[in-house]
């Protein structure tokens, strides 16, 4: 099973928030990988199993933004966290890149490792 979500906008990202705009910011921006996340599940039918070992590549487009990258990918495992697999605890492997965009918008992919 491989889930894909893509979405336009900054990601949710993991670091306490400056000040109550920023927190607003940032609940907009789970809610809408959520959102996204519950649509792209309904195409593959049901979440991961909680045995499962998986890997988790992050493709971001980026126009503006300061968090760094472990502040997102944090933000991102969290979010899809109980939606599509029980725990981040099952992420084995993490991979992430970052490119100049347009727009920002970023792209998650989950999928079981071998093995």
């Amino acid at each position: 099973m491989v889930f894909v979500v893509e979405v336009r906008g900054i990601p949710p990202y993991k670091q306490a928030p400056a000040d109550v705009s920023e927190r607003r910011n940032q609940q907009e921006r789970k809610a809408i990988l959520k959102h996204q996340s519950e649509e792209a599940l309904r195409g593959i039918g049901a979440k991961f199993d909680k045995d499962e070992r998986l890997g988790i590549w992050v493709s971001y487009r980026r126009k503006k933004g300061r968090a760094d990258a472990a502040n997102i990918i944090g933000g991102i495992a969290d979010t899809l966290q109980g939606l599509v697999y029980s725990n981040d605890h099952q992420l084995r492997q993490i991979h992430y890149e970052e490119q100049p965009g347009e727009v920002d918008g970023y792209t998650v992919k989950v999928s079981v490792l071998d093995g």
